[in-house]
């Protein structure tokens, strides 16, 4: 994961007849200024593991609306403190934006992970911005409380870790809400090819495990409340053991800190049991209201950046660093840690870098029983293994046919679907989370249409419901509508970038 950074800006390119929308993305995210994408030095020296993004250049002013957009955008279109209008991101995106959406691009690389094609069509995160961005979602959906307010707000809708298959399922569920509300707002259809779709699937997984920017006042009684003071000076006070924490304050990244406070583990625990001091143990909100602290209060520093993680690299050094001895389903139970490619992760960087030093002390211990050293890690590697955890978790594991069966049977897809045999004529590939995903926004409304002249009710998935689905549809043959119910195109089934 890479590129997080404090109380940054996000700018919209919506649909032109809709007015910009001023957006705060939570977590700290620096997208700098709208407009051609800076220059970002790709240095690869591995003895400093971080990069700069320079500010990107502004773009031009853009606020044409119609009277009832006014009326749903929540927020204003100048940005705090009488800066100048917000402006729109034409063809380029803010460096900020490519650091930023560096956390899941290696989902692209997840097939070379497993060494296997993935049953899960991967998309760019950096696209799923685009989407966003040009096809006008954020009219309806706000991103951490600014935008839309018609739509469930992108950045607040946490309910748990949800894999590829369970967000196409929450986007499927909401399709006849979103068409009734674009009829009624007048809003264009608007059309996604499936890669956009794959690239839109990344960037709301993304999403989900950003934080709310911290609170520096929280933080503060945080440090306090730890003793932290008792070693690292804060403000020109506290002691003089562990490094000046006001240093730290270009390192807005939580992987970054993680990192730190992962390489100086040993050391810390040491100067604590000398000095008779708990270890201390953080809540998932701790570190982002102790990171705003920081920043709150130390001198101005460089923006920093990770370079974007790669989940290639991550299991490498997974299995390097010998984490998989205990983090793995073949680990020994006598030493056995969380299986960390399978478990639901924290909901949040932050959460995670908390848990992971909540758990030092232990870890620790154990490989000491092993006899197994406490890996290095540089910041860039911390984001390597991160990146590989998150891309195991998207796509989720497969789906059982026989269950599938019965969602099929009983939401009567079989009145409208019927299956296609490769002797008839069917395009070669299974179908993909994607697939029905992008099938769902093309051609809602025709189903929806179809399925009330019928008297059938809109499907509703939940869980591995629309995993189970598909792995039906592939056991079956290809899936397409019946000639007599085909669209203008015609009938036949859909090949697999979604055309007939």
């Amino acid at each position: 994961m890479g590129g997080m950074e404090y109380s940054g800006r996000l700018f919209f390119h919506v649909h032109p007849v809709l007015r910009p929308v001023y957006q705060i993305l939570p977590h700290r995210l620096d997208l700098g200024s709208p407009g051609r994408a800076g220059q970002i030095d790709r240095r690869s020296d591995r003895a400093d593991p971080y990069v700069h993004a320079a500010a990107a250049g502004r773009g031009a002013r853009r606020t044409v609306g119609r009277r009832r957009a006014d009326m749903a955008i929540r927020g204003s279109t100048r940005s705090p403190g009488g800066a100048q209008p917000l402006a729109t991101v034409r063809r380029g995106l803010p460096a900020g934006v490519v650091l930023a959406a560096a956390g899941l691009c290696p989902l692209l690389h997840l097939a070379s992970v497993r060494g296997q094609e993935p049953s899960v069509e991967l998309g760019e995160v950096i696209g799923g911005w685009r989407v966003l961005h040009e096809k006008g979602c954020a009219y309806c959906h706000a991103v951490s409380g600014q935008g839309g307010q018609i739509g469930p707000d992108l950045g607040r809708t946490y309910r748990g870790h949800l894999n590829a298959s369970e967000l196409a399922g929450a986007m499927w569920n909401h399709v006849p809400r979103m068409l009734a509300l674009m009829r009624q707002y007048e809003l264009p259809e608007v059309s996604v090819t499936r890669a956009e779709m794959a690239d839109l699937l990344s960037l709301l997984y993304f999403v989900r495990y950003l934080d709310e920017a911290g609170d520096p006042r929280e933080g503060a009684r945080i440090l306090q409340e730890k003793k932290c003071a008792e070693c690292h000076l804060l403000e020109r006070e506290g002691g003089t053991i562990g490094p000046d924490l006001l240093r730290w304050a270009g390192y807005v990244n939580p992987i970054v800190w993680a990192q730190m406070m992962w390489e100086h583990g040993a050391g810390m625990e040491k100067a604590m049991e000398q000095a008779n001091i708990p270890w201390p143990e953080l809540d998932d909100d701790d570190l982002g209201n102790i990171i705003a602290f920081v920043r709150s209060v130390g001198p101005s520093a460089p923006k920093v950046y990770l370079r974007p993680g790669s989940s290639a690299q991550g299991r490498r050094l997974f299995q390097e660093r010998k984490c998989a001895l205990c983090h793995s389903p073949d680990s020994d139970p006598r030493h056995k840690g969380p299986d960390l490619a399978h478990i639901h992760l924290p909901h949040s960087l932050s959460a995670l870098a908390s848990s992971m030093w909540n758990h030092l002390p232990a870890m620790r211990k154990l490989m000491a029983e092993q006899g197994v050293e406490v890996p290095a890690l540089t910041a860039q590697e911390m984001a390597d293994v991160i990146a590989y955890l998150f891309a195991q978790q998207y796509e989720g594991e497969p789906g059982d046919a026989t269950r599938g069966q019965r969602i099929f049977v009983q939401n009567r897809c079989g009145h409208c679907h019927t299956f296609y045999s490769p002797s008839e004529g069917a395009a070669a590939g299974p179908e993909s989370v994607v697939g029905l995903g992008h099938a769902a926004w093309q051609h809602g409304a025709r189903m929806v249409e179809q399925m009330t002249l019928a008297g059938i009710s809109w499907p509703t998935f939940e869980g591995t419901e629309m995993a189970d689905l598909i792995a039906y549809i592939n056991s079956a043959g290809r899936l397409a509508a019946k000639p007599e119910l085909a669209g203008p195109a015609g009938p036949g089934p859909v090949d697999d970038r979604g055309r007939k």
